[in-house]
């Protein structure tokens, strides 16, 4: 394997890593604020760190007006799209609608990519995403889900939500010869924090309660959860994201994505004492294996062609 190939690899397992360590920051921020609130803080720092980052020439970034007007294109799908729209979705479905849906932004990543990009699976890359697939929705069905009680609205809101995380890894790939990993992070990170700090102060104003903006602050758990989920969750996993679809195709790099379910089960498990369930060793194993397939089968074929 090429380097640039073995990084990318690198990279995408770091990202799983991340998400799957995310909800736990989440918990403790929503908890402790507005889910705006928490939101608009985490873009705030992510932009600042980046900033920081570029002022002391540690990275070099060289964006230009008509390149941040590219990058919003990601920060709508992303910042705005993403977390908006299953922020709503939560306050009608439940956690483990939102697991469900989530666990299906593989499958239109690879239908996005094979529209946009012309990256297509091979039958049996397909399998294995289906199979990845599975595994998060058995894990969750055997959790409680159940079809009758879910709600309609709640179940939308988090499939466009998810159709919104699965165009930003098809957008992000498309720029790949065009910015950075970190332009293309401190391009979207710029914009979106523009946006939730205007969000927020419009709220505030229209309630009348500029006084409290800063309240959360005074929270020390909030504060540091947002510069865990600002600088962590959000710089590095989306550096690490953007850095695999350099070189990883984007259906490849999207089953990852399911990664982070099993990732969140062993994060409850150590840090919160969760039970483990046969049910969610069976399903982490077919994740995994629907992983593994998704990026090793057909690869030999395609390598021989080359």
């Amino acid at each position: 394997m090429k380097r640039d190939i073995v990084v990318a690899y690198i990279s995408i397992i770091l990202f799983s890593i991340l998400v799957g360590f995310s909800f736990i920051g989440s918990k403790i921020s929503v908890a402790t604020s507005t889910p705006l609130e928490a939101v608009a803080f985490r873009f705030f720092v992510a932009f600042i760190c980046l900033f920081l980052l570029k002022k002391t020439k540690i990275l070099k970034i060289n964006l230009y007006l008509e390149d941040y007007k590219a990058l919003s294109l990601l920060a709508l799908f992303y910042s705005v799209l993403f977390f908006g729209l299953q922020a709503m979705g939560l306050q009608y479905a439940s956690s483990i609608e939102s697991g469900i849906m989530f666990a299906v932004s593989p499958a239109l990543i690879a239908i996005l990519a094979s529209i946009f990009l012309k990256e297509r699976p091979s039958f049996l890359q397909t399998i294995g995403i289906s199979v990845s697939i599975s595994g998060v929705i058995f894990i969750f069905f055997m959790k409680g889900f159940n079809l009758k009680d879910a709600s309609m609205l709640g179940l939308v809101l988090l499939f466009f939500s998810s159709f919104a995380q699965s165009a930003y890894n098809v957008l992000a790939r498309s720029y790949k010869n065009k910015f950075s990993p970190f332009e293309m992070s401190y391009g979207m990170f710029a914009v979106s924090a523009i946006f939730y700090s205007v969000l927020l102060l419009g709220h505030h104003l229209l309630n009348g309660t500029m006084f409290l903006i800063f309240e959360p602050l005074k929270n020390t758990s909030f504060v540091f959860s947002v510069l865990y989920l600002g600088i962590g969750t959000t710089v590095l996993s989306t550096f690490f994201l953007n850095q695999a679809l350099q070189n990883i195709e984007a259906y490849k790099t999207g089953v990852f994505l399911n990664v982070s379910t099993v990732i969140s089960i062993f994060v409850g498990i150590i840090f919160l004492g969760e039970p483990f369930s046969t049910y969610q060793a069976i399903g982490s194993a077919l994740i995994i294996a629907g992983v593994l397939g998704a990026n090793l089968l057909g690869r030999k074929k395609k390598d021989s062609n080359e």
